[in-house]
């Protein structure tokens, strides 16, 4: 009887003609686009850009075999993450990659709702006012650039289109959650591939993991942050491989130790906010015992750069410290003098503080952020955007608690709930919103949790449509 009423529910799976002619008309549409683009990022890519859109209509056309291949592109964005600026190309990629898959919706599933439409019109809102207060009245001679923008906005793309194409059956939720868990494993080895092709082996031990060799330890902190809260609840929840729950066990020891050998202080949030939620939810004397002998066992091993730079930090920690709060102090004159209420479009912070006081020996090339996500988002697109973007956060996380009381969805309701709490939480000191090495498996986590909380919904749905089908009987 459910079977008859999610057949009911469900479109037809045959290909209509005019859906072919518009999957390859905007496969064409696509690729002539790519032509804005020529002086910013090579015509070299352009070419590439041209023979993957058309490709792309060949594969759609093909239907099932795109199902097959679509994680792929979480896979080579994964990897891209070790490259900042080809983690944006691989974004635009498979944002347009999803584009006509969505078209032909050969998918099983239907979609009758955009969730969150509130906290999306505020921030869309928030940056319209931003555009249009420093374009009109030409906030400052230091110009406008609107490319992270168009960053954050591909991002919440991405949101939809990964909650679509689950809701359209193209996506699996596990397989998804599974493939971002591992995901941090990628940039942790291709980390660990550098010290010793520089011949660095015997540093990655010694100081911050990753300073020696050019990486930043705070966004290896923050990809980890993502990905070990999935992975130690798929370990916890797993109970049909044995195999599969050891595997993830030994992940998330992998993810804890790069929280401590990177020293990164706003990790520690996140990682403190797991442990306490295992300990309290278990109430076990043995999680709790287990827990202290691998808190003691951290600090004697390679959490010590950790506890050192919070309670005996170095001149270099104590300098940063000083560059963090004249950065939020430039950030607030800056709010002030745009009555806390508008934007300056984001990351354009980074050039405009220089002209609030802030210190030029610390930033000569005018490039750091705020250093605290809020604080940057409210810079970017004003009161609005941060109020929608709190809301936006806020609401899921907490539909995401109340959804795991669901056992079909608990672990990934869990896993993604802290991965997006140690996000928010390491985001009171530190900035990565529209940066792509980050942020792509975040609005991935993110697209997975809308679709989550909106089963509640859907199966209330199926369920009258099934008793309605039986009174008809």
């Amino acid at each position: 009887m459910l079977k008859a009423a999610g057949a009911a529910l469900e479109p037809t799976r045959r290909t209509h003609p005019v859906k072919v002619c518009l999957i390859l008309a905007v496969s064409l549409l696509m690729t002539v686009s790519l032509t804005l683009f020529g002086e910013t990022i090579g015509w070299h890519f352009v070419l590439a850009g041209a023979l993957f859109f058309f490709g792309t209509a060949v594969l759609v056309l093909m239907r099932n075999i795109v199902r097959k291949m679509i994680y792929a592109i979480f896979l080579l964005q994964m990897t891209a993450s070790y490259l900042m600026q080809a983690s944006l190309m691989v974004t635009i990629a498979g944002v347009l990659l999803f584009v006509p898959i969505l078209l032909v919706s050969e998918g099983t599933g239907r979609i009758s709702s955009i969730p969150c439409r509130t906290p999306l019109t505020l921030m869309l809102l928030g940056w319209l006012s931003s555009i249009f207060y420093v374009t009109i009245f030409g906030y400052s001679s230091r110009g406008y650039t609107m490319l992270y923008d168009v960053h954050l906005l591909l991002g919440f793309g991405l949101v939809y289109m990964i909650f679509c194409l689950i809701q359209l059956k193209h996506l699996d939720v596990d397989r998804l959650l599974f493939c971002v868990s591992l995901s941090g494993l990628v940039l942790v080895g291709l980390t660990v591939a550098k010290y010793i092709t520089n011949g660095h082996a015997a540093l990655m031990f010694a100081g911050r993991f990753g300073m020696s060799v050019n990486i930043n330890p705070n966004l290896l902190a923050m990809y980890v942050g993502l990905t070990f809260p999935p992975s130690i609840f798929i370990a916890l929840h797993e109970k049909r491989s044995v195999t599969k729950k050891a595997l993830m066990y030994a992940v998330s020891v992998v993810y804890a130790a790069v929280f401590f050998m990177t020293a990164s202080r706003g990790s520690l949030f996140g990682l403190s906010a797991v442990a306490l939620y295992i300990i309290w939810s278990k109430r076990s004397a043995s999680i709790f015992a287990g827990a202290l002998t691998a808190a003691v066992i951290a600090y004697f091993t390679v959490g010590k750069n950790m506890i050192v730079r919070i309670f005996n930090p170095t001149s270099n920690d104590i300098l940063s410290n000083f560059g963090r709060v004249e950065l939020l102090r430039s950030a607030f004159d800056i709010l002030k003098d745009n009555y806390y209420m508008l934007g300056i479009g984001m990351n354009n912070f980074a050039a405009h503080k220089l002209d609030y006081g802030f210190p030029f020996f610390f930033d000569r090339n005018g490039t750091l952020s705020s250093h605290n996500l809020y604080v940057e988002m409210w810079l970017g697109w004003g009161i609005l955007g941060l109020i929608g973007w709190v809301l936006f956060n806020g609401w899921i996380i907490y539909a995401l608690f109340c959804s795991s009381r669901n056992e079909k969805y608990r672990c990934a309701s869990q896993g993604i709930a802290f991965a997006m709490i140690a996000y928010m939480l390491h985001g009171l000191v530190d900035s990565c919103i529209a940066g792509f090495s980050i942020m792509f498996t975040y609005f991935t986590l993110v697209g997975i949790a809308l679709y989550i909380v909106t089963r509640k919904n859907q199966d209330a749905a199926l369920t009258n449509a099934s008793q309605s089908l039986s009174g008809q009987r």
